[in-house]
């Protein structure tokens, strides 16, 4: 593994890693920490912490140049998952508060360049639950169990829509349509 920076080894040893075997990216998910490439040897770093804090985003320019984004920047505490999109533009970030799952697609660009967390697209399938699956190009595949392309005007599914098993919907990036 390409070191990344000497204060996220320390982080990494912090949180009870042992031998620098044991550090794998399914290891670090598992305590919180997501480790991603973003292009130009850059990482993208984020770390849970508690709900109060929220998550904390960084940077990693190379061996040397860690730049701090900023905390509690994604709708809800927990970052769950994380998904660039094929071309490098777009971050999906699934974030969880008390349970709920809230996505959300970021400008990866700016994220990048100008270390500013910019949504383009939230999506809340409140009452029910949903997924990160896959980009498709410009689209975002997700499983949910609430038809997502039936949102009211507060962005939320009536809760008689539930569905009995989850279902594929696409979001498209460019233009915000739920299908």
């Amino acid at each position: 593994m390409k070191i990344i920076g000497k204060s996220l080894i320390i982080l990494l040893l912090i949180a009870g890693f042992n031998y620098s075997q044991d550090i794998t990216p399914e290891a670090l998910k598992d305590k919180g920490v997501f480790i991603l490439s973003i292009g130009n040897d850059d990482t993208l770093c984020v770390i849970n912490t508690d709900y109060e804090k929220g998550a904390y985003w960084f940077i990693i320019k190379g061996a040397y140049g860690n730049r701090a984004i900023g905390n509690n920047l994604s709708q809800l505490a927990e970052v769950h998952h994380l998904l660039l999109s094929p071309d490098g533009k777009y971050l999906a970030v699934l974030s969880v508060g008390e349970g709920h799952p809230v996505i959300e697609v970021i400008d990866m660009q700016k994220l990048r360049d100008k270390y500013e967390y910019t949504t383009l697209h939230v999506l809340d399938p409140y009452p029910g639950v949903m997924t990160i699956d896959r980009w498709e190009g410009s689209k975002l595949i997700i499983d949910s169990n609430v038809p997502l392309n039936l949102r009211k005007e507060d962005g939320r599914v009536d809760p008689d829509l539930l569905l009995p098993e989850t279902k594929k919907f696409s979001l498209d990036v460019l233009t915000g349509k739920v299908e």
